[in-house]
């Protein structure tokens, strides 16, 4: 369901980059899970235009393991999104684990939440109800949106508000808004 999620999602980034060719569109895939010997968090699909068949690719790949380094993810993917150098900014994660290893998701999102305005960003976190306790500080403490899905269809549902009411609504900078 979770992978079905992410391609979703990918489809989704592809197909309004392809409705709207001046706004500039970047997403990224970061697989995370405790390995031996290997990274917590690892990027799967680097962040560029939405490839909707790299995507599929990349998520077929993943295979976890181990521990749920959720916070490490987050900040590996909000310091990859800073050097983008874009000016909106959204961390999206989609698990169905609870974070077990590594920072707190809601420290994470607290830390984020107390930069300056310009350099934050948007934080979204689609979890399974059975993870209710694991995030809860994330909507509480930290202002992430925490969207939860007890099956497929409500995650269908979730991944669509988020994308059409939150991420791509957003009207780009003009010069004269300033």
């Amino acid at each position: 369901m979770a992978r079905r999620a992410v391609t979703d999602l990918i489809r989704q980034f592809e197909q309004y980059a392809a409705r709207n060719p001046d706004r500039p569109v970047r997403v990224g895939v970061y697989e995370f899970s405790s390995r031996d010997r290997q990274p917590h968090c690892r990027n799967v699909l680097p962040l560029g235009p939405p490839d909707l068949a790299a995507a599929e690719a990349a998520v077929e790949q993943m295979t976890p393991r181990g521990g749920t380094p959720i916070g490490d993810a987050m900040i590996k993917a909000k310091h990859d999104l800073d050097l983008t150098g874009m000016s909106h900014r959204h961390v999206l994660v989609v698990t169905d684990g609870k974070n077990n290893k590594g920072y707190s998701p809601g420290a994470v999102a607290d830390a984020i939440a107390r930069q300056p305005q310009e350099d934050r960003a948007s934080v979204y976190f689609r979890r399974f109800r059975r993870f209710r306790r694991a995030v809860s500080i994330l909507s509480k403490e930290a202002g992430g949106l925490v969207l939860e899905a007890a099956d497929e269809r409500e995650l269908n549902q979730t991944m669509d508000f988020i994308l059409t009411g939150r991420i791509l609504v957003e009207q780009p900078t003009t010069p004269a808004a300033r």
